[in-house]
């Protein structure tokens, strides 16, 4: 569609995906923007490219990594979010916890219970205490439905997935998003179960209004998931 319309653009594969190399879990979401940014970079070698008019165009966990290119690089011109949280990963991940069991059929307190399992195993993973909260919650749940994966709820301390955790689970955008200026478009889905548009949706809102971005579009899609 891009293309059709006299646009260019250039796709990268993620670090460790493809011919990439390196690895995007061991990866912040600055090292990713300074991926999006290095590719702002070479298009603006290319002759065939009009350099004053290069954006940013992504999905999904891209909604927390433009912005912070677009703040970063003088070169952005603008930025288009698709399904972008507004929010933080850790509260992006219990939203679509919480949908996709209670869609699947499961009882409500099954749910709660492993929502506050989730938010045990947060709390441990940001402030390092809480170990014994978390993993009698998890034992417990463990007795009843059967031990849940590792890479979801670690057993141990030292598990490498805490690591993931803490490296980006907690990135707060919202500071960002108030230092956007770009002429920005943001969609979501009505029907969308992890990146709720009614909970996303405003907190770009008040974001953009806060960094005084005079050129802003938000749009959720009817009946999109």
């Amino acid at each position: 569609v891009l293309a059709k319309h006299n646009i260019a653009s250039v796709r990268y594969d993620k670090r460790g995906v493809g011919e990439s190399t390196g690895d995007w879990n061991a990866a912040t979401y600055e090292d990713l923007a300074g991926d999006a940014i290095a590719a702002v970079e070479y298009l603006k070698t290319r002759p065939d490219i009009d350099s004053a008019h290069i954006g940013l165009l992504g999905i999904s966990q891209a909604g927390w990594i433009m912005p912070l290119a677009a703040v970063r690089s003088k070169d952005v011109a603008f930025l288009i979010s698709i399904s972008g949280a507004g929010v933080t990963p850790a509260e992006t991940t219990i939203d679509q916890a919480r949908n996709e069991m209670t869609m699947t059929g499961m009882p409500a307190a099954a749910v709660e219970d492993i929502v506050a399992l989730i938010r045990l195993e947060y709390d441990f993973a940001r402030t390092g205490s809480g170990w014994e909260a978390y993993a009698a919650a998890r034992e417990k749940l463990a007795t009843r439905m059967g031990p849940p994966p590792e890479t979801a709820f670690p057993s141990t301390r030292e598990h490498p997935q805490w690591q993931v955790i803490k490296r980006t689970y907690f990135y707060d955008p919202v500071p960002t998003l108030r230092q956007l200026t770009v002429p920005t478009l943001a969609m979501w889905g009505e029907l969308d179960n992890n990146i709720i548009a009614d909970r996303n949706k405003p907190a770009w809102d008040v974001a953009l209004k806060a960094a005084g971005n005079r050129d802003y579009t938000l749009v959720v899609i009817p009946r999109a998931n």
